[in-house]
């Protein structure tokens, strides 16, 4: 689960967002409105990319969502290999930044968490409202650059044939460093 609410939020709608308070702004602290900072999201992904399913949660004055991503892929990229997420985190009561995450997969919790394997902060500062465009655009940029390393790691990987006792090796040293364990060492010998 990519969304996680244990914390008091509760799920919304993309509209529920739109009906959203906010505070006014003051000398130091400008709110960007829930439903902007989503729509600026939407509006800035590439074109040949599609939202494939969206989630929202308000608590409070916070606002958590993750949006999945579909784009186009490689032939031998098969749906189940990885799907690109972004995770968006927002408050409007001065308790948290504004940020964004992104990545094969993204982590997004009403206690505040946000990770991904990249994730970007910004005070809600008198000029956030001017350099969110900027910032999101960044990281536009990166989710394409990291999808592109993707494919081409998980090309690489598919493609690259391995001995049985190279793979009794690895999946060993995975053991022996935590990773499996000797459950699992087992089922994955199976496979």
């Amino acid at each position: 689960m990519s969304l996680m609410l244990h914390c008091g939020g509760q799920r919304t709608s993309l509209l529920d967002l739109q009906n959203t308070r906010t505070p006014p702004r003051t000398k130091s602290h400008v709110p960007v409105p829930h439903f902007d900072y989503v729509n600026m999201v939407r509006t800035r992904l590439p074109n040949t990319w599609k939202i494939r399913k969206e989630e929202y949660a308000i608590h409070g004055w916070k606002m958590f969502g993750v949006l999945y991503i579909d784009r186009p892929t490689p032939k031998f990229i098969k749906p189940d290999d990885y799907e690109m997420m972004i995770g968006l985190r927002n408050d409007h009561g001065k308790q948290m930044r504004w940020s964004i995450a992104l990545g094969s997969h993204v982590f997004v919790c009403d206690n505040m968490c946000i990770s991904g394997t990249s994730v970007v902060h910004r005070k809600h500062t008198p000029r956030i409202l001017h350099d969110l465009p900027g910032l999101i655009d960044g990281v536009m940029n990166n989710i394409s650059e990291q999808g592109d390393t993707l494919d081409n790691d998980i090309s690489a990987m598919k493609s690259r044939k391995m001995h049985t006792v190279e793979i009794h090796d690895l999946s060993v040293f995975l053991m022996d460093s935590g990773v499996l364990t000797p459950r699992t060492l087992k089922k994955a010998l199976e496979e």
